[in-house]
């Protein structure tokens, strides 16, 4: 993993939530810490448990990233930490975060959970934060059936190797820690599935490219991100294509989700509901706060895209997609 990631250091962790909790315990000082809302709640549940920080969300931009400007406007004398979310595997403006974060002297952290396998010119992406978080559950393009592994300098990953171990080295404490530790079998399975995953990516692209060419022929009442699915420089990992259902569409996404499952076909409405939407989050969250965290939470659904989909599967997919959208 180390090569394949070009890190610096990795340590192995049984899942991305435990993975996250480490590394915000280890590296991010009491105060406000600075996240999207546009993610699972595992990138910010810790923050709201735990009484030293205090969440504060910052909406996203049209590619689904923190919005630096946003960030910038949310940040006060008490922040500590940024944490970016490289959704769907697209990257976040890296430049613009780390300057903010240089400049007021703040911790970055990505969850990198969406990004095994994107590959960035210059500095790996495994090499973007103070640490980088990634998710290997079984629904991700590499996984271990369910495990996670954090990234970076090697004296913050020996420190983390003691905190899922209890916060033992051999046989003395040095800190506070938990049972973090990945199995052997589990181990086994990412070592066999890291064999065939440059292959695996490589069909997916393949995927992406047919609903790039025939979807926007097809209908134009979804939204496509070419340059965010192929960049100019650099490589997606094609681990989700998203697309943005349309207002003038005969039908919501619920309800384009709906006529998909009618079709045998399993999209995703990701992610939803946000804290824009739970009321779990209402005294955190003002209306009109984070418009297109909100628009995004209840337009946008992820459509099939796997290694071993066959065209017969992609035109099914488009068929299904037009027929809904277009009857």
């Amino acid at each position: 993993l180390t090569d394949y990631l070009d890190a610096r250091a990795v340590a192995l962790v049984t899942n991305a939530t435990v993975a996250l909790e480490m590394a915000f315990l280890e590296s991010i000082d009491d105060g406000e810490v600075i996240v999207p809302a546009f993610s699972f709640p595992a990138t910010w549940n810790l923050f709201f448990e735990n009484p030293r920080f205090k969440v504060v969300f910052a909406d996203i931009g049209p590619d689904f990233c923190l919005d630096p400007d946003a960030v910038e406007a949310a940040i006060t004398d008490r922040t500590t930490a940024i944490v970016g979310v490289h959704t769907y595997g697209f990257l976040c403006d890296h430049t613009r975060l780390r300057a903010l974060c240089d400049r007021h002297g703040l911790r970055l952290i990505y969850d990198a959970a969406h990004a095994f396998g994107v590959r960035t010119p210059g500095q790996p992406c495994s090499r973007l934060g103070d640490l980088n978080v990634y998710s290997f559950h079984a629904t991700k393009v590499y996984n271990t059936l369910e495990g996670g592994a954090i990234t970076g300098d090697a004296s913050w990953i020996d420190r983390l190797k003691r905190r899922r171990n209890f916060g033992l080295s051999r046989e003395e404490q040095f800190c506070f820690g938990t049972n973090g530790k990945m199995d052997e079998l589990r181990a086994a399975i990412g070592l066999l599935n890291l064999r065939g995953l440059d292959a695996a990516i490589a069909a997916r692209a393949r995927v992406a490219r047919y609903y790039l060419h025939v979807l926007p022929r097809e209908t134009g009442l979804l939204q496509v991100f070419p340059d965010l699915i192929f960049p100019k420089v650099g490589a997606h990992n094609h681990a989700y294509f998203p697309v943005r259902v349309h207002p003038d569409a005969p039908v919501d996404r619920d309800g384009l989700l709906e006529a998909l499952r009618q079709e045998g076909i399993l999209a995703r409405r990701y992610f939803y509901p946000t804290p824009t939407s739970s009321t779990l989050y209402r005294d955190h969250v003002t209306d009109g706060a984070l418009p297109v965290t909100r628009r995004c939470s209840l337009d946008t659904i992820c459509l099939p895209i796997h290694h071993r989909m066959s065209k017969a599967d992609c035109e099914h997919v488009v068929g299904s997609l037009v027929r809904a959208l277009c009857s």
